[in-house]
């Protein structure tokens, strides 16, 4: 019996992003999903033995639409400090990490040739890999009445495993706080020009030691930042956003806020400011398996007394910073 087409899958990708196309909105997107499963099963109307027939081409087709759905918004969200790999099964979890050092330079007296050269070096980096999972449940009238929004089911599900991501990435960077140097971390006080002063001056060691540096924070830690001099259009900008896009001539770059699962606990920390560099060699390392394993929870569905449909969708994910790199922290007290 043949699998949920291509097509069908990549309208589903479509809806979850909450896209629209010039033939449906996204309410539409969402109806054409619904009615073009119900097609594809083979059936104008779905019963409990088209459901246990076909249910693992229903797991295989939230397995494959939830992965690229969660690779393009952690990308979206965290793309601009942090490189991304995607692995298949047995691929190697490596980033070979240049170092980023400027050549020293010598000065040569006249006919002496000789140059203190240093070696363009690389490293290996081998992210440390976790399992974690999500779980859903759907009623199963709901599914077999054809009203299962399966669009907005996966696209729970991607933003369950995106929130995780960025929590682990978050996680990562103020752990690696510890690590920085003195000349690149510092604990502030006071008032914001005092914040910002601080800021700056650890941007300007970020950019002599890198090239270019930004600052990053959550809304709430930026809008404290206020470059010295502003136009009207900065400042309508600012209001718009909720912070100014540059400070004095570095740029800001904020962090999506989040709850952590299940509380109303901020996921990052509106306290911490970093100062990071914005170049080719990015300071967060993000693997994600390329597989996402989607399973009944209970093994089958004729262990549940509640006639849902609970599934469980597990994959594999690491986070490391890079803490060779030159970058920077100001935490606000």
């Amino acid at each position: 019996m043949p699998k949920f087409s291509n097509e069908l899958k990549e309208v589903a990708i479509q809806a979850a992003h909450g896209a629209t196309t010039t033939q449906f909105s996204n309410k539409d997107l969402s109806d054409a999903v619904r009615k073009k499963m119900i097609e594809e099963l083979g059936s104008d109307t779905l019963d409990y033995s088209t459901y246990r027939r076909r249910k693992h081409d229903l797991f295989e087709f939230i397995e494959e639409t939830v992965a690229p759905i969660v690779n393009d918004r952690t990308a979206e969200i965290f793309g601009q400090f942090a490189e991304y790999k995607n692995i298949a099964f047995g691929d190697q979890n490596k980033f070979f990490i240049e170092d980023i050092k400027l050549f020293p330079v010598a000065t040569i007296s006249t006919g002496n040739g000789n140059v203190k050269r240093q070696r363009l070096d690389s490293q290996e980096l081998v992210v440390p890999m976790h399992t974690i999972g999500a779980g859903v449940y759907e009623e199963l009238v709901r599914f077999l009445a054809g009203r299962t929004d399966w669009a907005r089911l996966t696209a729970r599900l991607a933003e369950s495993f995106v929130n995780d991501i960025a929590q682990r990435i978050g996680d990562a960077l103020y752990k690696s706080v510890d690590s920085v140097g003195s000349t690149y971390k510092a604990n502030v006080s006071g008032s914001n020009d005092e914040l910002k002063a601080k800021v700056l001056e650890i941007a300007d060691h970020v950019e002599a030691a890198n090239g270019q540096a930004v600052i990053v924070g959550t809304k709430a830690a930026l809008r404290k930042l206020k470059p010295e001099d502003s136009s009207d259009l900065q400042k309508g900008a600012k209001n718009e956003v909720g912070y100014f896009g540059f400070v004095d001539g570095v740029e800001c770059i904020a962090l999506p806020q989040f709850h952590k699962a299940g509380t109303d606990e901020f996921g990052l920390k509106n306290d911490v400011i970093f100062v990071l560099p914005s170049s080719d060699e990015k300071l967060v390392k993000v693997v994600q398996d390329g597989h996402y394993i989607a399973r009944e929870e209970g093994g089958s569905e004729g262990y549940r007394t509640d006639l849902q449909m609970s599934l469980d969708v597990i994959t594999r994910v690491g986070v490391a910073v890079v803490t060779a790199a030159r970058y920077g922290a100001v935490e606000l007290s």
